[in-house]
């Protein structure tokens, strides 16, 4: 009876070291949560915003216009996106409303309030 006491407290114990472990697993940071292709939720997708954001902090933006060869960085809640031919010198500072796995809410209050509401593709 004593061998079957040890198996069983041994199972339990793995059992509770993997629910530790997992429970321990790394939260993806900002930069790594935008990485993807992104489209505008309520539009059809061949309209709308779409934002490709690549790892290396490089991407295009399409909707009223073609953006390519962009780059992005995070800066605290902003979403900083250095696009040549735009105003502020190429620099857009958009508001990060809400980041998920799969949805991003980006937006921008200068004087008119409005918002993006993206999903991953």
């Amino acid at each position: 009876m004593k061998k079957g006491k040890s198996i069983f407290l041994l199972c339990l114990i793995a059992l509770l070291m993997v629910n530790i472990l997992g429970a321990c697993k790394a939260e993806k940071t900002p930069e790594q949560m935008l990485v993807g292709y992104w489209v505008e939720k309520y539009k059809a997708p061949s309209e709308g915003l779409k934002l490709d954001l690549q790892a290396d902090g490089t991407g295009s933006a399409y909707g009223d216009g073609t953006y390519e060869g962009l780059t992005w960085r995070v800066d605290g809640n902003y979403l900083i996106l250095h696009i040549t031919g735009i105003d502020n010198e190429g620099y857009a500072r958009l508001e990060i409303r809400k980041l998920t796995e799969t949805e991003l809410i980006i937006g921008r209050n200068n004087g008119e309030d409005w918002e993006y509401v993206l999903v991953r593709s």
